[in-house]
C-alpha cells in the first residue's frame, strides 16, 4: 500500500476520524472497504508511536472545553505526531 500524503496534520486527523467512524463488524456492507480498513490499520500503527495520554489529547473533540494544561498537551502531541508522519512520508 502506498500511503497517502497529507497536506496538513488537520487533514490527517480528520481522515482518521472519518475512517474510524465508518468501521463496522466484518461482513457489514455499510462498513469500510478492505482498502479503507487497511489504511485505518496503517494510520493506527502510526498512532502507536504516541503515549496513551497523547493519543487521548488528539482524539478529544475540538469542541471540548479544555484547560490550558490539556491544550498544551494536545499541542505537544500534535508536534510529535507531525514529526512521526513527516518521517514516514505521510505529511509534506
Amino acid at each position: 500500500m502506498t500511503p497517502p500524503v497529507y497536506s496538513s496534520l488537520e487533514a490527517f486527523i480528520a481522515h482518521r476520524r472519518a475512517l474510524a467512524a465508518g468501521r463496522r463488524p466484518p461482513g457489514d456492507p455499510t462498513g469500510l472497504s478492505a482498502a479503507e480498513s487497511d489504511l485505518l490499520d496503517a494510520i493506527n500503527a502510526l498512532f502507536d508511536g504516541l503515549l496513551p495520554a497523547e493519543r487521548a489529547a488528539l482524539e478529544a473533540s475540538p469542541d471540548d472545553r479544555i484547560d490550558g494544561a490539556f491544550s498544551r498537551r494536545r499541542e505537544r502531541a500534535r508536534s510529535k505526531l507531525a514529526a512521526i508522519l513527516t518521517a514516514a512520508g505521510w505529511l509534506r
